[in-house]
């Protein structure tokens, strides 16, 4: 079978673009639950590659990986794992996916594949010969029933990492409602978002303003050649916003109120250099997002009622306009802890020293990402034709994206 081992680049007005590796025949699966039991279907076959997109005016890089026209993104907080001479696994909040490619693809694209995984991603091989466990699945990987035979042991690989920075186990989310179905708009919803980051990293709609990095590196070694060295985005750069797009479901459909609190912190792993997305980069995402009307398309949200685009968008235009907060309508820097109210910080004197001092030892950065940032999104925008417009070339970009 053929498969190419390639280095592609295209240059883009703030960015570079580089296609690493092309193997001709490849299926994803998506791996998931419905009606409370284990379950995995294919999702993509086709084309499989792998891309790494840089930006010039700044170091933060995206590495991307694609069947067909579905794409997902690997980073060094996600894992990803081989779990045979041929499967791949890659897990993040909320979406689990399986990687298998036939019997005749060459062991040099594996090999490659690998050696691009272990650079880009949190990557441990878990096959027979692999250099972890050499775990043993219940089916072997030419199975059918693979993938869901073999999802509980995945996750038992899996979880302790997407727990350890913040995640919680990968096939859940606050804003998700259960089932393959919705299992599958999420990762439609993965797949659009990946593309609209990479296209605003590469055509500068994401400035060095609208992210955070976060050196999590050895002092001694991040003094050294700091301006030289990328920074690898976080999972989190892609799944909130995926996350943000899905509580707009319950927000549009008048259900704001049973959307629970979402302020989730994010522990940057040591060693490495991060970057994600900061509330102002989420709110240029969002209205990019909102200005394409493409978050108000059943195909993309799943449908909400049966009343009308104009009654559904009448509805959003009331969130937008009235059921805000002072609180929530403030546009701040996520990653710092924000100013305590009265209330919490009496509250906050009434903890005893040694809980401060156990808190003052961990590394964690507060996400600060509410939902209702989405109205917050929508109210900076308030269509086309003469109304208030949102980053031209970076919507310009996004024509022809798939709805998500």
């Amino acid at each position: 079978m053929a498969s190419r081992v390639v280095t592609i680049k295209q240059v883009f007005p703030s960015g570079t673009e580089s296609e690493v590796l092309r193997v001709e025949k490849a299926v994803l699966s998506l791996v998931g639950y419905d009606n409370g039991g284990q379950t995995a279907g294919v999702i993509r076959t086709g084309e499989f590659s792998i891309g790494v997109v840089m930006q010039t005016i700044s170091p933060i890089l995206v590495t991307v990986c694609m069947v067909g026209d579905l794409q997902w993104p690997i980073t060094k907080d996600s894992p990803s794992l081989r779990v045979g001479s041929r499967s791949f696994a890659f897990a993040m909040p909320g979406l689990l996916y399986g990687l298998q490619f036939p019997e005749d693809c060459s062991e040099q694209a594996m090999q490659v594949l690998e050696r691009v995984l272990t650079r880009f991603s949190h990557y441990e091989d878990h096959s027979l010969s692999g250099r972890e466990s050499g775990t043993k699945f219940l089916v072997p990987e030419a199975e059918p029933s693979f993938w869901s035979a073999s999802q509980s042991k995945i996750r038992e690989l899996t979880d302790p990492l997407l727990n350890q920075i913040g995640a919680g186990p990968a096939g859940k989310s606050p804003a998700r409602m259960g089932g393959m179905d919705e299992g599958l708009l999420k990762a439609i919803r993965m797949s659009g978002v990946t593309k609209l980051i990479s296209k605003a990293v590469l055509v500068g709609g994401l400035q060095p303003e609208h992210v955070d990095i976060f050196d999590m590196r050895p002092q001694s070694n991040a003094n050294q050649n700091v301006n030289l060295l990328r920074a690898f985005a976080t999972i989190f750069a892609f799944s909130d916003l995926v996350e943000a797009v899905e509580a707009t479901r319950l927000v549009i459909s008048g259900n704001r109120r049973s959307l629970p609190l979402f302020h989730p912190t994010w522990t940057p792993l040591p060693g490495i250099r991060t970057w994600n997305i900061n509330k102002k980069g989420l709110l240029l995402l969002l209205q990019v997002l909102i200005a394409s009307a493409s978050i108000y398309n059943d195909e993309g949200l799943g449908a909400m009622d049966n009343t009308t685009d104009h009654e559904e968008k009448r509805r959003a235009k009331v969130v937008m306009d009235s059921e805000l907060t002072e609180e929530e309508s403030r546009v701040g820097e996520p990653m710092e802890h924000k100013a305590k109210s009265s209330d919490e910080a009496k509250e906050q004197e009434t903890t005893s020293k040694e809980e401060e001092e156990e808190e003052e030892e961990e590394t964690v950065a507060v996400r600060e990402i509410s939902f209702p940032i989405i109205a917050v999104a929508g109210n900076g925008i308030t269509g086309r034709g003469g109304k208030k417009q949102v980053n031209d070339k970076l919507e310009k970009a996004c024509v022809g994206m798939e709805v998500i």
